[in-house]
């Protein structure tokens, strides 16, 4: 068999196996939408079916879905509608089993409830299907998935509805008095644009400026889109050894580790550069600033985001490495009860 004809037959149930995947994407996301009911089919589209594990699996999940959606609805967020949609990354076919890696791109529509909420929020998600062939058919028997990076939306929360009500409910409010304190410290040599930097942001979170390179397989490019993000309003490099956090800066040939590594961006732009300040809530925090998360609560940095949009007392962040756009505080912060945030309020004077 020629090489062509073996990548032809690899291909052959590529559509099958991918209208499957969208629709378990699609499941997903629509039992975030208000008033969406949490029962579920099983999903068989003649060719591609979910085997008796991951139907069960996944009846558990969108229930946990509905509890988290109902849990945000309680705090004045929800969604009105949603888009899903998968397209094909490849395909590799070994036997009688089949590996499907698709982009997920979901959106999902906010409610009006507060009244001031972006018009989306949205997402890229590469993820892996597996198959397994069995007579006629090909049974999904797992997925997961890729990159790392902050699960999306739509993927099941690892907590149960009510520890996530009682995450929101001890949510702090914005602190103005704090804010006003901070802001009226003593500045050092150096102008920042807020806005610059969240539009920058906001058309960048799912378009891949590709003047940059991407850091997906070291570790996440979270840290290294928010490098980006304060360039663009105005951040100049500060020059020297490529390890050492008092450094920052990017060029063609290298970067510095303060550049994409979370704890060492922290290290420069709040110890040595102290080009931000850390401040004891995320609500605080106004577009263009930066909020990093230790997830576990560890003493661990493990996430870097964007403030984007802040709207009615809610913020809303812009991230990398699931390339996200507009996603409130408040649904990160129902999913990690546990996470210690690190709020950055950006000097716009340093």
């Amino acid at each position: 068999m020629s090489s062509a004809q073996a990548a032809a037959d690899a291909l052959a149930p590529a559509k099958e196996l991918a209208h499957l995947a969208q629709q378990f994407v699609e499941r997903r996301t629509q039992a975030l939408v208000a008033g969406a009911a949490p029962q579920i089919a099983a999903l068989d589209n003649g060719t591609a079916y979910e085997t008796r594990a991951v139907y069960a699996a996944e009846s558990v999940g969108v229930e946990k879905l509905a509890g988290y959606r109902d849990a945000l609805r309680g705090i004045g967020e929800a969604y009105a509608k949603h888009e899903s949609s998968v397209t094909i990354v490849g395909v590799e076919v070994s036997g009688r089993t089949a590996v499907l890696t698709v982009d997920e791109d979901s959106t999902l529509h906010y409610a009006r409830i507060r009244g001031a909420e972006p018009t989306v929020t949205s997402w890229l998600a590469p993820r892996e299907f597996t198959y397994e062939q069995r007579g006629a058919g090909w049974a999904l028997t797992g997925q997961r998935l890729l990159g790392g990076g902050v699960p999306p939306v739509n993927d099941p929360p690892a907590v149960t509805a009510e520890e996530a009500r009682k995450a929101l409910a001890e949510l702090p409010a914005a602190d103005l008095a704090e804010r006003a304190a901070v802001q009226s410290g003593p500045a050092i040599t150096g102008t920042f644009n807020r806005s610059a930097a969240a539009a920058y942001a906001t058309r960048h979170a799912k378009s891949y400026n590709t003047a940059y390179r991407r850091f997906s397989d070291v570790g996440g490019d979270c840290t290294n889109f928010v490098s980006q993000s304060m360039r663009a309003g105005g951040w100049p490099n500060d020059l020297g050894w490529y390890r050492d956090a008092t450094n920052w800066w990017y060029n063609a040939g290298g970067e510095t580790w303060s550049w994409v590594n979370v704890a060492h961006w922290h290290s420069f732009a709040a110890v040595h550069s102290k080009r931000t300040t850390l401040m004891s809530g995320a609500r605080s925090l106004v577009a263009g600033e930066v909020l990093q998360a230790d997830f576990t609560n560890n003493g661990s940095k493990d996430h870097s985001m964007m403030v984007t949009l802040r709207q009615n007392g809610e913020v809303y962040l812009s991230y990398h490495t699931t390339d996200t756009l507009n996603r409130s505080y408040a649904s990160i912060a129902a999913a990690y009860p546990r996470a210690r945030w690190l709020p950055h309020f950006v000097k716009t004077t340093y």
